[in-house]
C-alpha cells in the first residue's frame, strides 16, 4: 500500500513563471509516478478542485472543507509573496497579488484526499480544526493568524484488511503551536480508531523530524504514532521535501511527513523529485512510504 502526502502549492492565476497552467501538468506527472493508493494534497483553492481531480487520474477525490479564511491580516502572505518571488525569480504584479490574496481570505483551502477505488471504499470522512473548538469551522489557536485544518476519511479495504483512517493536515510554523496542534490531533485520533487500529496522519507540518511536534505525536503519551520515513529500511530520491521551488537540498528540509500506527509495517520512502529545468511542480516534493500491511504479510 503506497502512501503519498503533496503540498501542490497554491495556484495563484496569473501567467508569468511558474503560473498555476505551466506547474499543473508537471503536478500529473509527480503524482503519476508516486503511484499512490492513498494520497492527501495540501493548499489546493476551491477553484482548482476540477483540476486537481483531472491531475489525480484514476484516482477517486475527496474535497473535504475548506479551512475558512484567515484573520483580517494573515502574517503569512508578505512571506508567501517573497517565497514567490523566489520561485519565479521576479516579484509578482500587484494583480497577482490581489486575486491570490481575495481566495485565500475568502475560503482558504482544501485539503483533498484521493483513494483507490480499486482498493478502498470510504465510509465516513470530515474535517477538524486544531482550536479550542475543533468542529467549529474555521475556529483558530488565539495566537494563529489561519486556521489550520485535519481532513480525515476512514476507509474500508477490499482485499478484507482492517479499516484505515486516513489523516491529512496542514499545521502552522510556530513552536507554540505545537503543543496544541498535538493535543487535538491525539484526541481525534482516540475518538476515531479503536485503540490498536490502523491510523496514518500526513501531511505538511512546517516542522521538522526533531521538532517538538514530531515529538509529541510520535511519543507514547501523545499519538503515539511512528514517524513511517524514519523508520522504514529503504530511502531512494532527495533527503528533503521543501526546496523553496529552486530544487536542490543544500537549504532545503523535511516538512512533510508521514506518521502511522496499527499493523502498518513501512518498508521504502521515496521522494519524488519531478521537474522541467527550473520549473517545478511545487515548493514541495511529493513525499511517498510504502507499507505492508497485515493482509499483504499474512
Amino acid at each position: 500500500m503506497r502512501v503519498a502526502t503533496f503540498n501542490v502549492l497554491f495556484a495563484h492565476r496569473s501567467d508569468g513563471p511558474g503560473a498555476w497552467s505551466d506547474r499543473r501538468p508537471l503536478v500529473r506527472r509527480a503524482i503519476a509516478r508516486a503511484r499512490p493508493d492513498l494520497l492527501g494534497l495540501q493548499e489546493v483553492f476551491p477553484s482548482t478542485l476540477d483540476d486537481i481531480a483531472e491531475v489525480i487520474g484514476d484516482l477517486t477525490l475527496l474535497p473535504g472543507p475548506t479551512t475558512g479564511a484567515p484573520r483580517m491580516f494573515d502574517l503569512s502572505v508578505p512571506g508567501e509573496w517573497v517565497l514567490r518571488a523566489l520561485r519565479t525569480r521576479r516579484p509578482p504584479s500587484l494583480r497577482e497579488l490581489a486575486q491570490a490574496r481575495s481566495e485565500r481570505m475568502i475560503a482558504g483551502e482544501h485539503l483533498p484526499i484521493a483513494y483507490r477505488p480499486s482498493a478502498f471504499r470510504p465510509l465516513a470522512s470530515g474535517g477538524f480544526w486544531i482550536s479550542p473548538t475543533p468542529d467549529r469551522p474555521g475556529s483558530m489557536l488565539s495566537l494563529a493568524a489561519t486556521p489550520f485544518l485535519v481532513h480525515w476519511a476512514r476507509f474500508e479495504r477490499l482485499d478484507g484488511g482492517p479499516p484505515i483512517v486516513l489523516m491529512n493536515g496542514h499545521f502552522g510554523h510556530a513552536p507554540w503551536h505545537h503543543a496544541p496542534t498535538a493535543r487535538v490531533v491525539a484526541d481525534r485520533i482516540a475518538a476515531l480508531a479503536p485503540p490498536s487500529g490502523d491510523v496514518i496522519l500526513i501531511g505538511d507540518f512546517n516542522a521538522w523530524p526533531s521538532s517538538p511536534l514530531l515529538g509529541a505525536l510520535t511519543s507514547r503519551e501523545g499519538a503515539a504514532l511512528v514517524d513511517a520515513v524514519r523508520t522504514a529500511p529503504e530511502h531512494t530520491g532527495p533527503a528533503t521535501t521543501f526546496h523553496w521551488g529552486r530544487g536542490g537540498e543544500r537549504f532545503g528540509v523535511r516538512l512533510d511527513h508521514v506518521l502511522a500506527r496499527g499493523a502498518l509495517r513501512p518498508i521504502r520512502a521515496e521522494v519524488i523529485d519531478e521537474h522541467e529545468g527550473a520549473l517545478y511542480p511545487s515548493d514541495h516534493y511529493p513525499l511517498v512510504v510504502e507499507f505492508a500491511t497485515a493482509a499483504s504479510t499474512s
